[in-house]
């Protein structure tokens, strides 16, 4: 740690960044592991600075000098606060670009299939294959897929006093399931690399002025409750703004510090203005770059507001049904429990493109689990798969020539695959940004085009994020990594500090009722998670920030909290009942050449209060009767 000056959480991800690169998931803390450690790390520093070396040579290719502004409308007797319009360009900047869009710019040739030796598509590549530059330095550490150990080990289990189902006589889907969309497909149809500052600054500006508005309805306050934080005051007054750092747009750290917060008003109230906080009056406290908070403190002097109470978020209602809906689903069962499998791409090795993951996951869907409906978030084939980097892949289909597209590819193996899950399955397809068969390379997306993949009939394909339901059970599921991102931004103390990361993170999606609440949303840790351009190497397929369309973040929000959250992240793979909300994280199917993660959801028939009317509302508590299995493919 004092080596490469990292604190304990930076250490932390870089382990965790390591053991995936290694492929494996229970990697023994010794000191032959720990050495191995420190030569990545020691690695990425010597790349990054090459890097540098590189850029100053070539007159500072790919970086943009910083300009002071100075606007002279702000004179002396302002307030000593940070105008909005001096940071919202270059944060609204950071927000629209990623780091793909950097590795685009500097090769901005389109990838062409090389004739390069491949592997017989009917089998993983075997010792004697010709390996990668990466694999070369840790194969005797990497074992082939199909020689993986205890697949279908469950490595995790919520709520294990429920008890699988074993009746294999009962008929998967069909008349079990009723499914629903809670979200309107046709709102995600936008033209996307299209961003118009004003637009993003006006959706900043509304989800502002909507927590205002929850804030004033349940603490019972009017408008003049509510005050402008950067203007002076001796009384003490109640701020509702969105968090920024100020010095996360520098890029030299995404982490922010207790001493750096700033709180940014709406426009009607401040004008946009971002006053300096000082929380050192208080104990307990979580904060994240874009986050939305209410406080109430004082501004004596126009230098900084004090902080002496940070009000809790109201909460959004519960998910209900109406009791004759519940009846009918619990009819529509005949008494027996829902079973959802839920996953995430990608699905294949990053050795090969035979989609063998994929492949041992519908056996298991068609064979053991005969689940009623199945979840498949992408990745599907992932932009940063190294052969599909190259264009190195080969067809089985002899009706494809030479100039097949990555679009051929996922017909020929995706496609193909999924038509032979049992058609009595309902199959639902999210989309991720990092997905080929993607329009929308940035989040939120639209849903993938069935009709050109030629999906089978019982495929719903669904937009990036979604809300939908499969009987009375609300689902979210949004595909960027959420956690990860909180997480490397997120400063903390008091009782939340010893709380797990996934859970800090989770709580705040939900009581900030957004997928992505994070903004800017696509900066990069340097020192922490700097990706190569080098496509043979094997990053984790989780630590590439996420492109983020900030004028329709506003489809990312909630109307009513879910029963399951969906979110998939590079974080330890479990499920866990937070404020109510089932979150799960799956994992991802395979991670780096081995074998990954799924989740089944055993949900138990709702029970019915005989003694309510037909009509009144009832609510879900899945919690209670759901049971969450991470399973091992």
């Amino acid at each position: 740690m004092k080596l490469f000056s990292l604190d304990a959480e930076e250490l932390f991800i870089k382990w965790e960044t390591h053991v995936m690169k290694l492929g494996g998931e229970d990697l023994q803390i010794n000191s032959k592991n720990l050495q191995l450690l420190k030569e990545d790390i020691q690695s990425q520093f010597e790349k990054e600075a090459k890097q540098v070396l590189a850029a100053k040579r070539a007159g500072g290719l790919g970086h943009t000098p910083k300009v002071k502004i100075n606007n002279p409308r702000i004179n002396s007797n302002t307030p000593k606060a940070y105008n909005v319009s001096d940071n919202v360009f270059e944060d609204l900047m950071y927000a629209g670009s990623s780091p793909a869009y950097k590795r685009r710019a500097d090769v901005a040739v389109t990838p062409v299939r090389n004739k390069l030796p491949r592997h017989d598509l009917d089998e993983t590549p075997g010792p004697m294959s010709s390996p990668t530059k990466s694999e070369v330095s840790i194969s005797y550490m990497v074992t082939p897929f199909k020689s993986r150990k205890e697949p279908g080990k469950i490595n995790e289990t919520l709520n294990s006093h429920i008890s699988l189902s074993s009746d294999d006589t009962v008929s998967p889907g069909g008349s079990r399931v009723k499914y629903s969309i809670n979200v309107d497909p046709k709102k995600y149809t936008f033209r996307t690399m299209y961003q118009k500052l004003s637009e993003a600054s006006e959706t900043l500006d509304e989800q502002i002025e909507t927590f205002i508005e929850l804030i004033k309805e349940a603490y019972t306050l009017t408008d003049e409750d509510i005050a402008n934080p950067a203007t002076t005051s001796q009384n003490e007054v109640i701020a509702v703004g969105r968090i920024y750092s100020d010095d996360i747009s520098s890029k030299n750290t995404t982490k922010l510090n207790s001493k750096s917060l700033l709180l940014e008003s709406c426009r009607r109230l401040g004008a946009g203005m971002r006053i300096l906080l000082n929380i050192d009056k208080i104990d307990d406290y979580v904060f994240f770059p874009g986050q939305i908070v209410a406080v109430k403190g004082i501004n004596a002097s126009g230098d900084y507001f004090t902080v002496t109470e940070i009000l809790e978020l109201p909460s959004l209602a519960a998910a209900a049904t109406e009791n004759a809906d519940l009846k009918e689903v619990r009819a529509r069962l005949s008494d027996t429990p829902l079973k959802i499998v839920a996953c995430s791409g990608p699905y294949t090795t990053r050795d090969n493109l035979l989609f063998e993951p994929l492949s041992e996951l519908i056996t298991a869907i068609n064979e053991k689990h005969k689940p009623d409906a199945v979840i498949l978030m992408g990745p599907f084939i992932d932009t940063n798969h190294p052969l599909v980097q190259q264009g190195d892949f080969e067809l089985t289909n002899p009706n494809f020539n030479d100039d097949a597209t990555l679009d051929d590819l996922f017909r020929d193996r995706i496609s193909n695959m999924i038509k032979s899950i049992n058609p009595a399955i309902s199959v639902i397809m999210v989309p991720h940004v990092r997905d080929t068969a993607a329009k929308h390379a940035a989040y939120p997306q639209e849903a993938l085009d069935k009709r050109m993949l030629q999906l089978p009939r019982h495929v719903k394909t669904v937009p990036n994020p979604s809300v939908f339901s499969i009987n009375e059970i609300k689902i979210c599921c949004s595909t960027p990594d959420t956690y990860i991102d909180i997480n490397r931004t997120v400063v903390s103390s008091g009782k939340y500090a010893s709380l797990q990361g996934f859970s800090v993170a989770a709580r705040q999606i939900i009581s900030q009722r957004n997928t992505y609440p994070i903004f800017p949303g696509c900066l990069q840790n340097q020192g922490l998670l700097q990706r190569s351009t080098d496509s043979t190497e094997t990053p984790s397929e989780s630590l590439s920030t996420n492109s983020v369309d900030v004028s329709y973040i506003g489809l990312a929000e909630w109307t009513a909290t879910p029963d399951i959250l969906l979110i998939p992240s590079m974080l330890v793979n479990t499920a866990k009942v937070i404020d109510n909300v089932i979150v799960i994280n799956p994992g991802m199917l395979a991670k780096g050449v081995s074998a990954g993660t799924y989740a089944l959801i055993t949900v138990m028939p709702p029970l019915i209060d005989e003694s309510k009317d037909d009509t009144e509302l009832v609510t879900h508590q899945l919690y209670d009767r759901a049971r969450v299995d991470i399973i091992k493919i």
